[in-house]
């Protein structure tokens, strides 16, 4: 008797099911970068106290990063087909480091969270790894950019 053992590959959809980490980490991320580039700043060469606008301010920033995210996680990272995406990867980190021009939106995080959501489901081919490390120099940049306020 002789019995066959039938295995499906591993397809993009379950490589992307992690999304939603993905996106709260992201996410998480680019509001306490935003917090700690609006209310500590501790490269910055002036003392800074807290008023109600900042903190405004602060909650406005984090609802632009809430809404970049469920656009690029929902109808991005989540639609990304089982090839992993050649497209979507390196475009969205060319967004990621284009959109450091406006790093006080959160968005940069956003961005760079999503290419590397979608740059795992094929992390060997080219474009994820170009991917990768863009997603990396933008959250170092990010970074910088929230400690120097």
């Amino acid at each position: 008797m002789t019995s066959h053992l039938t295995t499906t590959p591993a397809t993009g959809r379950q490589a992307i099911a992690n999304w939603p980490l993905f996106a709260a980490l992201s996410t998480g991320a680019a509001a306490v970068l935003t917090a700690v580039g609006t209310f500590w700043s501790p490269l910055a060469d002036y003392e800074s106290t807290l008023t109600m606008d900042e903190f405004i301010s602060w909650l406005v920033v984090v609802a632009i990063t809430i809404v970049g995210a469920a656009i690029v996680f929902g109808l991005v990272v989540r639609t990304t087909p089982s090839d992993g995406g050649r497209v979507r990867t390196p475009v969205l980190a060319v967004l990621a480091v284009l959109s450091l021009a406006v790093f006080w939106s959160g968005l940069p995080m956003v961005l760079a969270g999503g290419a590397v959501c979608t740059a795992l489901v094929n992390p060997r081919a080219l474009g994820s790894r170009v991917a990768l490390v863009l997603a990396a120099l933008v959250t170092i940049v990010a970074v910088w950019g929230a400690l120097a306020g």
